[in-house]
């Protein structure tokens, strides 16, 4: 029994020096900043929703507020409960090459159709 005891400790040693414990990253959200994070994202979603409804935003100010929200809610989202922010730089890196790839294709297939 003490055989499996000590396998088990190794393995939980090796776990607990895994490369994504390492120095460079910084300490994860507690489920309380979750659930504040969750608020955000819920009060910015129903300010999303009463957008359209005001006539004061109607036109191209309420569709400019409705992307920034957007923009603002993605940050969140991938910052914070992909982790992100909490990656080494290369990973940030790669997201952010992949972004930038779906939206020049997004922008080629808009401009192919005479979208734009």
């Amino acid at each position: 029994m003490t055989t499996e005891t000590t396998e088990v400790e190794e393995l939980v040693d090796s776990a607990a020096h895994d490369d994504h414990h390492d120095e460079e990253h910084l300490d994860h959200p507690t489920p309380k900043q979750y659930w504040l994070i969750a608020l955000a994202l819920a009060v910015l979603t129903g300010i999303e929703i009463a957008v359209p409804s005001i006539d004061a935003l109607d036109g191209p100010v309420g569709v400019s507020l409705l992307f920034i929200l957007g923009g603002i809610k993605f940050g969140m989202v991938v910052a914070l409960f992909m982790h992100l922010k909490f990656e080494k730089p290369l990973y940030k890196m790669l997201f952010l090459v992949g972004l930038a790839g779906a939206l020049a294709m997004f922008i080629v297939v808009l401009l192919t159709f005479q979208a734009i």
